[in-house]
């Protein structure tokens, strides 16, 4: 966790995101790419949301990479008539088909930086296990 001083707030638009899956670059992107910026994120889930010291938000991120899933996918998930357990399965069958997918033993290397200066919010790299 990266905590940003007040002088370093404005370089949040000057920041690149960059994902590996082993060593495969995956995404590369930009925060001045946000839809939506930080504090209007914020100010919306505020809304709707009690936060706890210590509690981490997941929002996404410029292009999105989390399943990169088909028409198809994407059609049956929109379906009403399907319930829960029954998108569930679809979905985890689909995973499986999809060889981009995350698997077990995979390595997740993910980088958040400054692109032309000294600001890094560091590195998470690891290593997907089994449940």
């Amino acid at each position: 966790l990266y905590l940003l001083e007040p002088d370093e707030a404005p370089l949040v638009y000057q920041l690149e995101l960059r994902l590996w899956v082993n060593d495969e670059i995956r995404q590369s992107a930009s925060t001045d790419q946000l839809i939506f910026g930080p504090e209007e994120t914020l100010t919306e889930l505020s809304q709707v949301a009690d936060w706890e010291t210590g509690d981490v938000l997941l929002t996404g991120t410029p292009g999105g990479v989390a399943l990169n899933l088909t028409g198809d996918v994407w059609s049956f998930l929109n379906n009403p008539q399907l319930d829960a357990v029954e998108k569930q399965r679809r979905l985890r069958l689909a995973e499986s088909e999809n060889p981009r997918y995350l698997r077990e033993g995979d390595r997740v290397r993910a980088e958040i930086r400054q692109v032309d200066g000294p600001l890094s919010l560091g590195v998470q790299d690891f290593v997907i296990v089994g449940s």
